[in-house]
C-alpha cells in the first residue's frame, strides 16, 4: 500500500507499507562423529510488517529501500528478525505516473 508519493530533487519517491503472512518451514540436521545423525523438522505461520522507500533514477531505474520484521514460531518459541533490503529494479517500457 502506498502512504506518499511526491517528488525529491526533481526524481518521483514513494513511501510504501506491507503485510506478509504465510508458513515458514525449519529442518535442523546435527552430526556428530562416531554418534548417529539426528534431524528434525519443524512448520510454523511466519508474518512480516514493514516499509520502505521507492525512488526514481531514471525514466527505466528505482532505487528500493525497505526495513521488515519477521515473526516465526517454532520449537514452541517466537523469533523476531529484523530485515534491511536495498535494491535497484528495472522497468521495461513506460512507467506509470
Amino acid at each position: 500500500m502506498f502512504f506518499y508519493s511526491g517528488d525529491f530533487h526533481k526524481r518521483r519517491f514513494n513511501v510504501f507499507g506491507e503485510a506478509q503472512f504465510g508458513f515458514s518451514h525449519l529442518k535442523s540436521q546435527i552430526a556428530l562423529v562416531a554418534m548417529p545423525t539426528v534431524s528434525t523438522t519443524d512448520n510454523s505461520f511466519s508474518w512480516m510488517l514493514g516499509g520502505g522507500a521507492d525512488y526514481a533514477i531514471s525514466p527505466h531505474w528505482t532505487a528500493r529501500g525497505k526495513l521488515d520484521l519477521l515473526r516465526t514460531h517454532f520449537a514452541n518459541t517466537g523469533q523476531s528478525r529484523l530485515r534491511l533490503c536495498l535494491g535497484v529494479a528495472y522497468t521495461f517500457g513506460t512507467r506509470e505516473r
